[in-house]
């Protein structure tokens, strides 16, 4: 766990990384939500890996804490005047499968990325961002054995060598 704001900078930096590095590959490899669009298709990706990843993954102690503490997700709903107000939706998601594997560590980086958390429990986001690293490396790990989607995993860890140059001195 982050001991301080430099080591929990490099744990957010890390998952920006990580998932950048997977979005392109993923691009690369056409999983696309809209052909038109590069947008990633996160739930036909997780469809193809299958649940085997998810039973491989889910007995080990970073998986078994997100499963137990899902990330928020968070709704614009609006108050009395009409105004909008952000919120965490009461209904949280069960992780039990790939797709909602992946769907929580997509989540964690949207409510990082969007500025969702921070204030309410830093150890809780760092924690989060943590299990969601470990489930992406984990996820390339299990890519390098797919029959068919070993060049993901290869493609990952071609972008992985410019880590260095993200990270600086």
């Amino acid at each position: 766990m982050a001991k301080n704001i430099e080591d929990s900078a490099a744990v957010y930096l890390q998952m920006f990384l990580y998932f950048a590095a997977f979005e392109k590959a993923l691009k690369a490899a056409r999983f696309l939500a809209d052909k038109s669009k590069p947008v990633v298709d996160w739930d036909g990706f997780s469809g193809d890996v299958g649940d085997e990843f998810f039973r491989t993954v889910s007995s080990k102690q970073p998986v078994e804490w997100l499963v137990e503490s899902p990330p928020k997700k968070f709704e614009a709903v609006r108050i009395g005047n009409g105004q909008r107000v952000l919120r965490p939706n009461p209904v949280a998601e069960t992780i039990e499968s790939t797709i909602t594997l992946i769907e929580a560590v997509r989540t964690i980086r949207n409510n990082l990325l969007h500025g969702d958390k921070f204030a309410e429990n830093p150890e809780r986001d760092v924690r989060l961002t943590e299990a969601a690293v470990f489930v992406l490396q984990e996820l390339k790990a299990h890519l390098r054995q797919h029959p068919r989607l070993s060049h993901i995993a290869h493609d990952v860890e071609q972008i992985e060598v410019s880590f260095p140059l993200a990270l600086g001195p």
